[in-house]
């Protein structure tokens, strides 16, 4: 694990210290250290360590600072969970923050496993659209979901490891399959709801577009197999 906080990032003055009094005592100064770095141990181990840089960018770092911050000073005043591992509470406030840190972890995490992805594995073929405004009757006349194809494109089969699926965010994809597609505009992504695999029909429940627009960016698409209920 990497540590990237100092106590003089905001701890000191949650705890009602200026970051220049120099006047602490070495004991208070070393609990405060051992409260940070254990306070980053839990939030990272929460969220996720796989995606460089994710604690240290623009976005992510106040939000960082401000929750590990909030559990140091816990820690300090609550010093033997340090060492007993007794449980602190952590607010609704400190949970949310978290809560939202995953989030954004999930996202970058997905988008990082797609850049790396290998071109020729674009072996799937799958055709994107919308719900047909005609809808079609199968041989019982009960109506069946249709599509107005917009785009039909190769695809690259995508799996997460068990790891990876929790850290992102616990989603169920036991019944969702995913797959990396040539990145396209969101104005497109916003029409589509369709998808057709291998003949059969899923509807597109989740577009994680990769933000970069260059010719490696491919965008994930998650779908989900419609059933068909007559």
């Amino acid at each position: 694990m990497t540590t990237y906080l100092k106590i003089t990032d905001g701890l000191k003055r949650s705890l009602g210290y200026l970051d220049e009094d120099t006047s602490l005592d070495e004991g208070l100064q070393k609990r405060m250290s051992s409260a940070l770095i254990a306070a980053e141990s839990y939030v990272q181990h929460a969220i996720g360590t796989d995606v460089k840089d994710f604690y240290i960018s623009e976005e992510n770092k106040p939000l960082y600072t401000l929750v590990c911050n909030a559990l140091a000073a816990s820690y300090v005043q609550n010093p033997v969970s340090i060492t007993s591992g007794a449980v602190v509470n952590v607010d609704i406030v400190t949970n949310a923050i978290i809560g939202q840190l995953r989030g954004r972890y999930a996202k970058e995490l997905r988008l990082k496993m797609v850049r790396i992805l290998n071109p020729s594995r674009q072996t799937q073929r799958i055709e994107f659209g919308k719900e047909s405004d005609e809808p079609e009757y199968d041989q019982n006349d009960n109506p069946k979901p249709t599509i107005t194809v917009l785009w039909t494109t190769l695809a690259i089969p995508y799996t997460l490891n068990t790891t990876q699926i929790i850290q992102a965010q616990g989603l169920n994809l036991a019944d969702q399959r995913m797959y990396a597609v040539r990145h396209r505009l969101d104005s497109f992504w916003d029409q589509i709801s369709r998808a057709i695999v291998n003949g059969e029909m899923y509807e597109v429940v989740h577009i994680n577009p990769d933000e970069k627009n260059s010719p490696t960016s491919y965008d994930l698409v998650t779908v989900k197999k419609v059933e068909d209920h007559g």
